[in-house]
């Protein structure tokens, strides 16, 4: 069966009142201790603009 998926109407339908992400944290956010839910697509541009790409350091 193949499952087709429309980007639009099918991620709003699709997606999940708090439509967690995975994203890296930092040791800090690690310490403090987080939950999944404090990382979500709601939040994440905003998160992004504070934190930057931390990833960065890991790329060559």
């Amino acid at each position: 069966m193949a499952v087709i998926f429309r980007w639009g109407r099918d991620a709003i339908d699709g997606a999940r009142p708090l439509a967690t992400v995975s994203a890296p944290v930092t040791w800090e956010e690690v310490a403090d201790g987080f939950h999944p839910s404090d990382l979500t697509m709601w939040n994440m541009a905003e998160r992004i603009k504070e934190k930057g790409d931390l990833f960065q350091p890991l790329k060559h």
